[in-house]
């Protein structure tokens, strides 16, 4: 009985020891998937949050409001985009906000709703309607689903060239959910990574703040194994509304178009300017959100 037991643990050993996991491959797709789930937790938070704010006011919405989760596609044509993208190497956010020439001009914040026209809860739509008013008239918007204020809209972009992935939230500066504005908790997203493509800019994390108090927190973020990388801006207003975006360089959420271009579009400045943009509300005008 010995001798039988001696020799499956022997056989047991060799065939443990000719095992060899292709251990790369499966946690490249480890923290793909990883990715996927934060943002659609992000999402799943959102509309918990939002329940627990309804049912401690007694009906009124504080803040952030889940919409419907019905889809919306607003493709278009993609036409040649009509600017050059600034430097690559750009990673340093102003301490004031950029002139990034495609970036149009915000109305101004005290500009009065037209009379009977009204506000409602920022949602996906007013999102999207936004961006194009701001830098992305010709783009090309893939599906998206109507998602809460500070997990407003993640959508795909083709702005010529390329398919590139867009995060917006939008939330009160007071509790917007979102990381703190300190570079010294960015580690886990700026060290290590996959092998960035050639010509991306390295992994960086500035603060700025502008002239008027609103703080910024530029990052361009570590890559995953298959070259994605994000530029992610976080601002806190002085008007009291926290905006977050994030721009990739493909979509990580499908393993065929992880990489798509060698850097997200525009560039890192420029999604500055338009995070402080005071068209990011937390309520905006009705026909902007329909």
């Amino acid at each position: 009985m010995n001798a039988a037991e001696d020799r499956l643990a022997e056989l047991m050993d060799a065939a443990t020891r000719a095992l060899n996991p292709p251990l790369e491959p499966i946690l490249a797709e480890a923290e793909r998937r990883g990715r996927v789930r934060r943002r659609r937790r992000r999402a799943a938070l959102a509309g918990g949050t939002v329940a627990a704010v309804l049912l401690a006011a007694g009906g009124t919405v504080v803040g952030v409001r889940a919409t419907s989760s019905r889809p919306v596609d607003v493709t278009g044509n993609v036409p040649t985009p009509s600017r050059t993208a600034t430097a690559l190497s750009e990673a340093r956010p102003p301490a004031t906000v950029p002139n990034t020439g495609s970036v149009s001009a915000s109305p101004s914040p005290n500009a009065k709703t037209p009379p009977g026209q009204g506000t409602v809860p920022i949602n996906s739509t007013a999102a999207v309607k936004i961006l194009r008013q701001l830098v992305a008239a010709k783009w090309a918007f893939g599906t998206y689903s109507q998602g809460g204020a500070d997990s407003l809209l993640d959508v795909d972009v083709d702005d010529g060239k390329g398919l590139a992935h867009i995060f917006v939230g939008v939330a009160p500066a007071s509790n917007p959910g979102m990381d703190p504005i300190d570079c010294s908790l960015q580690a886990p997203l700026l060290k290590g990574g996959g092998t960035r493509p050639a010509g991306a800019p390295p992994p960086s994390c500035n603060i700025s703040k502008t002239a008027n108090g609103d703080m910024v927190m530029a990052e361009v973020l570590k890559a995953d194994a298959y070259g994605d990388y994000e530029y992610r801006v976080i601002t806190s207003r002085n008007d009291g509304v926290a905006v977050e975006i994030t721009a990739a360089n493909g979509d990580f959420s499908n393993r065929k178009t992880e990489m798509t271009r060698v850097a997200p579009p525009l560039s890192l400045g420029a999604w500055v300017a338009v995070a402080l943009s005071r068209m990011w509300k937390l309520d905006v005008a009705v026909s902007l959100a329909e």
